[in-house]
């Protein structure tokens, strides 16, 4: 588990997450929390419901299936510092995906990118979200994953990590 610390800036603070899929299951987590690990109540994007009490990031926009494992492991389709505009496709050499809504119905906090956007292997996907903070806080980003993830906030990579695994909630943290 690694830990980076991040400082929310006050208003809107953008996620983004690669999250690769080399077989299996597919899936992803991200929750705020303080220092001491306690969950940060962050105003999102859309409306939230009774995950967000627990700071689970619960409104997402996905894009995918894209690419393979490998190719989105070597090369970004979207510039992390750039604005994610999810009314723009994403483009993938022939193949051109929507963005989609998808909010995390699961109770766990996980968010099933195989119901969001297929049952595929050797795939890729991004996932965004935008949190409000009141004011400019130091935060825990905490991030599950099955496979391998990228996380920036606001432009900047904050975690990484490169390992077929199964989905559990808090696996990594960003600081």
């Amino acid at each position: 588990q690694n830990t980076i610390e991040v400082t929310l800036k006050p208003g809107a603070n953008t996620l983004l997450l690669k999250v690769l899929n080399g077989g299996g299951g597919w899936a992803c987590s991200v929750r705020v929390t303080d220092r001491r690990g306690e969950p940060l109540r962050l105003r999102q994007l859309t409306h939230g419901d009774v995950l967000a009490a627990s700071g689970l990031v619960i409104d997402w926009w996905v894009v995918g299936p894209l690419s393979t494992r490998q190719a989105l492991l070597d090369h970004d389709l979207l510039d992390p510092a750039g604005e994610v505009e999810t009314t723009k496709p994403v483009a993938d050499g022939d193949t051109v995906c929507a963005w989609k809504y998808a909010p995390v119905t699961d109770p766990s906090g996980m968010l099933d990118l195989e119901a969001a956007l297929a049952r595929e292997n050797d795939v890729g996907s991004y996932a965004y979200a935008e949190v409000t903070s009141p004011a400019e806080q130091p935060a825990l980003v905490k991030l599950g994953s099955d496979d391998d993830f990228v996380c920036w906030l606001n432009g900047k990579q904050v975690a990484e990590c490169h390992d077929g695994r199964p989905w559990a909630l808090d696996q990594n943290s960003a600081e």
